[in-house]
């Protein structure tokens, strides 16, 4: 007879949640929003380098494994794999193979055919699949959702989004070097590394997005190949775009997006229905953002936001602290779904990662351009 689920989501039970992977992401974001979560408790890390794995072991005071198979061995109720998408498929398998409920980093990994594999081989086991699309918790994109589904839009009609950061242009950040973050080999490039997120987001408020055409560029082609060897190496991967598609009615949609502005703008979305246009705009790309509501009489009003949504801001109140209440928020709702013996939650699976990357490879066949000022 099976034991009943145990109640994660009661706060009686901690889910104990291994990590594979340590670098900077998982250090600056991921492990400290894991600290947050009610009802979850890192029980071990793993990292091919030991020495950044033992640092961080020792910063939260957990387990430093010294392999991927005792980590498993030790039968965590999740495993957070936060490595470079070319390694998921083989970390994925061995997850798996091992009975593990798992929750992957985007990008998921390097095509629809590896994420429909691995979908697949889960869903064999029983087991709880997620992607790390942590935007779905931020309060600004549920109200939106909800706005959608409540009808207070009416028909949406179209959709447009501009992303204008500057991560490709700050040192010490992945995209600044020639690394996996900027090569197409490795996922790399500001469609899966950075898009994916606003990708699953049509899928969350809207439904679903079908891609249709992309204008792709790399503007800047040679980048310092690490921190430590500034050596000048090519990039092929692009850091700006302009993206289609269509919503399931049959409403376009646009996505304009940059990660090597200097002078960055954030985020703006205008969501226009046959009732009400909505605006979001952000000073960064998360936090900070107020939602508008133009009316038929032109006139704009701030919508408030469903608080009940909206995580608790850590540290200063940054962008990165708003993050880590997102991802706390991630963890909350998967330790409830297994905590009721459920595989589903609000958080995006590997059947919307399939979704992603579908999109992603249309937008892929097109040609990337190298800027003609700056091509070798």
């Amino acid at each position: 007879m099976q034991a009943p689920p145990r109640k994660f989501h009661e706060w009686d039970a901690a889910m104990k949640v291994a990590v594979v992977g340590t670098g900077m992401f998982a250090r600056l974001t991921a492990v400290p929003g894991l600290a947050l979560a009610r009802g979850a408790e890192m029980s071990g890390v793993f990292d091919i380098d030991a020495d950044v794995a033992r640092k961080a072991a020792n910063e939260y005071g957990t387990t430093c494994f010294d392999s991927l198979d005792a980590l498993l061995a030790s039968k965590p109720d999740l495993v957070y794999l936060s490595t470079p998408p070319s390694s998921h498929v083989a970390l994925l398998d061995a997850v798996i193979a091992a009975g593990r409920n798992v929750l992957c980093e985007k990008p998921m990994c390097t095509s629809a055919a590896e994420v429909s594999s691995a979908l697949a081989r889960a869903e064999a086991r029983g087991l709880l699949h997620a992607v790390d699309h942590e935007w779905r918790y931020t309060s600004a994109y549920r109200t939106i959702r909800q706005m959608v589904r409540d009808g207070t839009l009416g028909e949406v009609r179209n959709v447009s989004v501009s992303v204008c950061v500057n991560y490709g242009v700050v040192e010490g950040w992945a995209p600044f070097y020639a690394n996996f973050a900027t090569l197409l080999a490795e996922s790399g490039g500001v469609v899966p590394q950075l898009l994916s997120h606003f990708c699953d987001l049509f899928e969350f408020m809207f439904g679903g997005l079908e891609a249709s055409g992309a204008a792709l560029s790399t503007m800047i082609p040679h980048k310092p190949r690490s921190q430590t060897d500034l050596t000048p190496g090519f990039v092929d991967a692009e850091d700006s775009c302009a993206l289609t598609g269509f919503l399931p009615n049959g409403a376009p949609a646009a996505i304009s997006a940059t990660w090597v502005a200097y002078a960055p703008t954030g985020v703006q979305w205008t969501i226009s229905g046959s009732k009400e246009t909505v605006v979001y705009r952000t000073g960064g790309l998360l936090n900070g953002g107020k939602v508008g509501l133009v009316t038929a009489e032109f006139t704009l009003r701030e919508v408030k936001q469903l608080a009940e949504y909206n995580p608790e801001v850590f540290g200063d109140g940054g962008n990165r602290e708003y993050q880590h209440g997102l991802f706390a928020a991630e963890i909350e709702d998967i330790a409830a779904a297994l905590g009721s013996g459920r595989t589903r939650g609000q958080f995006a699976t590997f059947a919307d990662e399939v979704a992603v990357w579908r999109n992603i490879e249309c937008w892929r066949a097109s040609e990337i351009r190298v800027a003609a000022s700056t091509a070798a």
